[in-house]
């Protein structure tokens, strides 16, 4: 076993040392304070304090780790394999704080600080992002740091092995609007109709009218043979995240009381699991999670534990306490609308670590590294999608992680890199 000295415990250190070692690295560590035990122990050992003792791996601290309450950090460069990291530290084994790094990285610590920018939906600008101005935000770092530690021991200690996990491709859908004709309540149904007749859309004003005789009409968002399809080529099993929120500006699906509506979620149960989607402006008003969530679970006839935020729209802490709340046990919210990539630079799912009431959390949070209208807006042709999610499914292949991605039904394209 790898033993670990820390001259203080504390939640950050647990939180940290469990997601290197044990959730990335598959492998046990024994934290202790105790210098006395860490010394005689002739086994695998690094200590991560201000001096070193003998032989052991030594890792110099920052403060970071050592630290209660949120406050602006210091981000002084330091160059490691081509790589631009941060919290330089002298006399260490490598020559920043990988702890804190990853800690900073993992939890969001930017997303807390008082002067964080949003964008037009009130979303963390990228752009404002330390992966992003450093350059790896594409790539897991925390995952690569969490190698370079695993190297270090077993160099030192060549009977140490560790278990890297294995990779997992998980596609999932998000259902903002079940279907362009069906299901419509009577007014929607009669407004489409009306702006149909207007633009002269014949194609659009006849596949309408059939809706009120029949459901076997041609729909160009009714494509979920094709996502049965992915699931049974990648012998997984897929998350649909369901949108079921009134009609408004953003939040444009069906009627959830429709029997299109439920008989579409009887279907997609078959394949897929069923996740919650709660609607834009939860993020202002919490109380709507629980209602939203209701109304699927009463449709589903299980609980819900899945959840996934649309418009991709999250606050760090709050929408995390408000799902927690609600029952909720897995996010997949944590991407970016604009880009693609890593926002927690790490492809390994983790617990949501509240850095407000400083606890680690039950609510798992699973990473989502590709988005089709992010990538659209990144990528220029079909070949750059290829190459692009080759990239990123390449890392999570290499580091044993999870690759999410996300793509919607009334997207109006397909990507079939991301399939």
């Amino acid at each position: 076993m790898l033993y670990l000295y820390v001259p203080q415990e504390n939640p950050r250190i647990h939180f940290i040392m469990n997601l290197i070692w044990k959730r990335i690295l598959g492998t046990e560590v024994y934290l202790t304070n105790n210098k006395e035990d860490f010394l005689t122990y002739d086994g695998p050992k690094i200590s991560y304090c201000q001096e070193k003792f003998g032989e052991e791996i030594h890792i110099r601290p920052v403060s970071l780790l050592f630290e209660k309450g949120i406050k602006a950090q210091p981000i002084e460069i330091v160059e490691w394999n081509h790589f631009h990291l941060f919290f330089p530290t002298p006399l260490s084994a490598l020559p920043f704080d990988p702890f804190a790094v990853c800690f900073y990285l993992v939890t969001r610590y930017e997303e807390y600080l008082k002067d964080t920018r949003y964008d037009e939906h009130g979303r963390f600008r990228i752009i404002d992002s330390v992966a992003y101005r450093l350059g790896f935000h594409r790539i897991p770092i925390v995952n690569i740091i969490a190698e370079a530690l695993a190297v270090l021991v077993q160099k030192q200690f060549p009977k140490w092995k560790y278990q890297q996990q294995k990779y997992h491709f998980l596609p999932t859908f998000d259902v903002d609007i079940a279907y362009r004709y069906k299901g419509k309540t009577p007014i929607r149904f009669c407004g489409s109709l009306a702006k149909a007749i207007l633009k002269f859309d014949i194609s659009s004003a006849r596949k309408l009218t059939k809706t009120l005789f029949s459901n076997t009409i041609d729909d160009d968002f009714d494509i979920f043979i094709r996502h049965e399809e992915i699931a049974k080529r990648n012998s997984v099993r897929p998350i649909h995240f369901i949108l079921t929120a009134p009609f408004g500006k953003y939040d444009r699906n069906i009627d959830f009381r429709s029997k299109a509506f439920r008989e579409l979620i009887q279907q997609l149960q078959t394949f897929s699991d069923i996740g919650l989607h709660p609607s834009y402006h939860t993020l202002e008003k919490p109380a709507l999670v629980a209602k939203e969530k209701a109304r699927l679970e009463e449709i589903v006839g299980n609980p819900i534990t899945k959840s996934r935020q649309h418009f991709l729209k999250l606050r760090f802490p709050d929408t995390f306490r408000t799902l927690e709340s609600c029952g909720i046990l897995e996010d997949y919210t944590l991407g970016w609308p604009d880009e693609v990539g890593f926002r927690a630079s790490v492809t390994t799912p983790f617990p949501f670590y509240d850095l407000g009431q400083e606890r680690e959390s039950k609510l798992i949070i699973h990473p989502l590294h590709v988005m089709d209208g992010a990538l659209l807006r990144c990528c220029n042709s079909p070949d750059e999608y290829e190459l692009t999610i080759s990239e990123l499914r390449g890392y999570a292949k290499q580091y044993g992680g999870e690759f999410v991605t996300l793509q919607h039904n009334s997207a109006g394209v397909q990507i079939m890199a991301l399939q």
